[in-house]
């Protein structure tokens, strides 16, 4: 008796049906073959997978149904009828031509230990495929673009090493000539370059001149460009402090090309040059600029259009920022020497006028001396010989002239042997003084003769100068250079040494240390110098008595002088109050200048 709430039961063979309609209704294919390979049952979806109707599917032969499918299938096939679970996916062909991708399954029907058959349930994973498909590809697509990156990354890294390195290589130089030629080397080895140019900035501010211009390799002289040129792109990049990166159209390349000739070159050869500058497709210009101030301008042109991209202008920007550095620090460095040489030369016409005030201080004692006792002898000749005419003369008068005479004729050969020995004296130092002229000479006798000529001013100022050099020291080198740097020593000690000193010291020695160097030493009881000081003693213009008579350049000279021209080291040691004392290391044979 059935209860209120109970459901109704279908009977089984309406179950049966019902089975058969939903699996009829799957999108999965599903069939069954029995052990002989012969369809039994399959689902409109599998009858359809093989453009057959269910009536047609049952009892066709798998290889039949499958056909060139089957000999793939077939090691699959014959594991399921070994009772093993089979899954695999396989491209098929439909009938319609179409490709599609299904997932397979194989599945045993086991009775009592034996296989039946098996099932077939076949899923079109097409769509699955096809998204996974577009999944590779768009991963692959993103590892080609992350390769690409990272190759554009490494690049880029290996640009900005070579862009550092070519930064130190310019900014290097202090030349305008070689700033500008290696501006051009390393241009022309990273970017397209027919031709060449860097215009500098006049002193006027009005226009742009040529200090480098190559094309094809080749100098060449350029045109200069007026800065209020409203047409030409030089002019107009520098006004307007901006980069320039242009197409030149065909008809106007002639009007961005203004060389002139190739240097060196006939005017006849510079014809077919110009004819080739009608190429001309790309240009690139930027301004040189150093801070807020302008030095010229840097340009590119090449034979191919659209020759500079991002990458190019960002390259030639750099190599624009280093050449600007590099140029002004060479125009700086010009500068500093052209102050230097004039600072030498007053230096050099001060050592002079100090050596011209020490001739005249030095030839005035002889000569005076000379003069003295000729006009005394004249006056007594006079007085001798009006007595002889007025015939009063006396023997013993006569006498006693004769011996004056003997007394002066000494005194005024002695007086004159001593001018002159300070006249040779004087002429060796300054022909040394005034030529680096190489020679063997005596290193005693030639500091001998250039204390000669100040010794007298040391000693009226209460000091004391002593050459302590044994003989026989001689040396194959610059006695001029030499000399001038014992005299720098010396007006060094006169100066600052012994400001503060009533009564001082300098003692020239000198030893030989071996059979190829010697040792030249000058020392002085002053008031000596502190660490700092000593540390910058031979720094160009620096001096404890700037304005004071001190241009801080003695010894910076003295030290080129020693280690360039003689070969040599320089070395100093002092303490306050303990007075100072200059090394000279020296080779008996100077290199060759």
């Amino acid at each position: 008796m059935k209860k209120s709430g109970d459901k109704a039961q279908p009977p089984p063979m309406q179950n049966v049906e019902i089975a058969l309609k939903v699996i009829d209704h799957l999108s999965a294919m599903t069939g069954y073959w029995n052990t002989d390979l012969i369809c039994q049952f399959s689902n409109n979806a599998y009858s359809h997978w093989f453009g057959k109707s269910k009536e047609q599917m049952r009892g066709i032969y798998m290889r039949d149904a499958l056909g060139p499918i089957f000999e793939k299938n077939l090691a699959h096939i014959q594991a399921v009828l070994r009772g093993e679970l089979q899954i695999f996916e396989r491209e098929v062909v439909i009938p319609d031509g179409s490709i599609r991708h299904s997932l397979m399954t194989y599945t045993p029907d086991i009775v009592d230990g034996k296989v039946c058959g098996f099932f077939v349930h076949v899923a079109d994973v097409t769509p699955l495929k096809k998204v996974e498909f577009e999944l590779a590809a768009a991963k692959e697509a993103a590892a080609t673009v992350a390769e690409q990156e990272l190759n554009t990354l490494k690049q880029t890294n290996a640009t900005l090493e070579r862009l550092g390195a070519i930064g130190q290589d310019i900014t290097a130089q202090l030349d305008t000539s070689v700033v500008c030629r290696s501006l051009y080397r390393h241009v022309a080895g990273l970017l397209e370059t027919s031709s060449f140019s860097v215009l500098l900035m006049d002193d006027s501010s009005l226009s742009l001149h040529p200090a480098l211009h190559m094309e094809s390799d080749q100098e060449r002289e350029h045109n200069s460009i007026e800065l209020a040129d409203s047409v030409h792109p030089y002019s107009i990049c520098v006004r307007e402090l901006r980069d320039i990166c242009m197409d030149i159209p065909p008809d106007h390349a002639s009007d961005f090309s203004p060389a002139v000739n190739i240097v060196g070159t006939a005017e006849k050869d510079n014809n077919t040059s110009l004819a080739s500058r009608d190429d001309i497709r790309s240009l690139l210009c930027a301004p040189l600029r150093v801070a807020e101030h302008t030095i010229g301008v840097m340009a590119l042109q090449a034979h191919r259009a659209q020759a500079y991209g991002e990458r190019e202008r960002l390259i030639f920007k750099t190599l624009c920022t280093y050449g600007a550095i590099a140029l002004e620090n060479a125009f700086a460095y010009q500068r500093l020497q052209n102050a230097q040489q004039q600072l030498v030369a007053q230096e050099k016409m001060a050592a002079l006028g100090s050596l011209v005030a020490g001739v005249a201080h030095e030839l005035n004692t002889p000569i005076g001396n000379s003069v003295l006792t000729a006009s005394t002898l004249s006056e007594k000749s006079v007085d001798l010989a009006t007595k002889h005419r007025e015939q009063k003369l006396r023997r013993s008068e006569l006498d006693l002239f004769i011996n004056q005479v003997e007394q002066a004729s000494n005194l005024l050969v002695h007086s004159l042997e001593s001018a002159a020995d300070l006249v040779l004296s004087f002429k060796q130092i300054a022909v040394d003084r005034t030529t680096a002229q190489r020679r063997e000479f005596d290193l005693r006798k030639t500091c001998h003769d250039l204390c000669a000529t100040i010794v007298n001013q040391i000693n009226a100022r209460q000091h004391q100068l002593i050459v302590d050099i044994p003989d026989g020291i001689l040396l194959d080198s610059y006695p001029g250079p030499l000399g001038q740097v014992i005299m720098n020593l010396i007006n060094n000690a006169l100066l600052h040494g012994f400001e503060h000193v009533a009564s001082g010291k300098m003692i020239i020695s000198a030893i030989a240390l071996s059979k190829d160097k010697i040792q030249l030493r000058l020392e002085d009881n002053g008031c000596g110098m502190n660490e700092h000081v000593m540390g910058h003693i031979f720094d160009p213009f620096f001096t404890t008595k700037m304005g004071r008579g001190g241009t801080g350049l003695g010894l910076s000279i003295s030290y080129n002088i020693v280690t360039s021209i003689l070969g040599g080291k320089i070395s100093v040691y002092s303490q306050p109050g303990m007075g100072s004392s200059f090394t000279l290391d020296l080779p008996r044979h100077a290199p060759l200048q």
